[in-house]
């Protein structure tokens, strides 16, 4: 009785991923120049406000002698967003699996 209901209502408000064939990867995935951490930090929050489903990936590649906070030096940053239904539950393993591959190489 209610279980199915709330079930049924759940899954009919829950948002659906479908394959997109219109996909502008250039506006998923940016690579940036930075000449400090401070231009890494508006970056991120830049692309933070503008992430649009199901994913977003941006490499802030620093200059050298650029320092993040607490003084050690950074060359490079990966800020990865992916939509909930990418990384809810087991769905996260494979995936926290391959970044981590991707970060060795």
């Amino acid at each position: 009785g209610a279980q199915r209901l709330v079930s049924f209502g759940l899954k009919g408000a829950w948002p659906r991923i479908k394959p997109c064939e219109d996909l502008d990867l250039d506006s998923m995935v940016r690579v940036v120049q930075c000449t400090s951490w401070e231009e890494v930090q508006a970056g991120l929050r830049r692309q933070a406000s503008e992430f649009t489903p199901p994913f977003s990936i941006g490499l802030f590649l620093l200059d050298d002698g650029a320092r993040a906070q607490g003084g050690t030096t950074c060359k490079s940053f990966v800020y990865f967003v992916c939509t909930h239904a990418f990384s809810d539950g087991f769905t996260c393993f494979p995936l926290i699996s391959e970044l981590a591959e991707l970060y060795e190489h």
